[in-house]
């Protein structure tokens, strides 16, 4: 049996010419030995070609002057061996390298390290992968790199946009460049806000009082949010379940104010929702 290695893409050279600079030989192969088909594995081509005329269990070998992927060396030597000693390999998930991140991030100062965890199939098999963050207005902002390490950051800063970012992939490979799957993740970046509360008593009136900040890019740090919507609830218990009450946008200085009559003490609370651009934010509980 012979055994004929060729790059994809290269000129094959005649396994029969011993001169040609890329083939080198252990033996001679018969003008009229039949070829079997070529088989593409890992980018190198190889077929068997079976002498004829040689003594029982004569093996020949035709090997490139240039070097091989492991790849094709091992198919090399397993097709030395007789056909009953080679094992049907068991099926097996193609490997792949995926990527986990935050779903919330919430920008509350000047810059925010946001880290990515590469998956084991990036630690066992891949050589390099990287990942775009997309902006689903502003297009490409940065990326997460792999290059060996279980972790990489990527450094956001309170200038860039805000929005439902998406993390696809831009390539990854193994060590023999053969590609691997990727997958693909989306991260919501927004301002974060505060949300605070006070309340008092007079006979059965209960007034409570709340102060609403976001974090301001202009500003560096916190500031009143205007015209946000507030959201009173309260319960009976403090086991019972939340109800809502009634609600008010916040003033200028991000202020609001609630009158309410309760002859008994009762919890209460305030809440924002999330908007395009700030999440929302429940303050503590008051008893009055």
């Amino acid at each position: 049996m012979f055994e004929e290695f060729k790059r994809v893409g290269d000129n094959f050279p005649d396994p029969t010419n011993l001169a040609s600079p890329l083939v080198t030989t252990v033996a001679r192969t018969p003008d009229n030995a039949p070829r079997r088909p070529l088989v593409n594995v890992g980018g190198w081509l190889y077929s068997s070609l079976l002498a004829r005329g040689t003594a029982p269990g004569a093996t020949h070998l035709f090997l490139p002057r240039t070097p091989m992927p492991k790849r094709a060396l091992a198919v090399a030597a397993a097709s030395l061996l007789p056909l009953s000693l080679l094992a049907a390999p068991s099926a097996q998930a193609a490997p792949s390298c995926n990527i986990s991140t935050p779903s919330k991030v919430a920008i509350t100062q000047p810059y925010r390290a946001i880290k990515a965890t590469f998956s084991s199939g990036c630690l066992s098999y891949a050589e390099t992968a990287s990942r775009d963050l997309m902006h689903p207005a502003y297009g490409y902002t940065g990326s997460f790199w792999f290059d060996g390490g279980s972790t990489d950051v990527y450094d956001f800063y309170d200038w860039e946009p805000v929005g439902v970012y998406s993390v696809r992939p831009d390539g990854a490979y193994d060590y023999d460049w053969d590609e691997l799957a990727q997958n693909t993740r989306t991260m919501t970046i927004k301002y974060g806000s505060r949300q605070y509360i006070s309340s008092s008593r007079s006979g059965s009136t209960v007034t409570i009082a709340g102060t609403t900040t976001r974090y301001s890019p202009r500003a560096g740090t916190y500031a009143a949010l205007s015209g946000q919507r507030v959201y009173l609830q309260s319960r009976a218990c403090s086991t019972c379940a939340w109800k809502p009450v009634t609600s008010t946008t916040t003033n200028r200085y991000g202020k609001v104010t609630f009158k309410r009559t309760s002859s008994t003490a009762r919890y209460w609370r305030l809440k924002t929702v999330d908007s395009s651009n700030t999440f929302g934010r429940t303050s503590a509980t008051s008893r009055r």
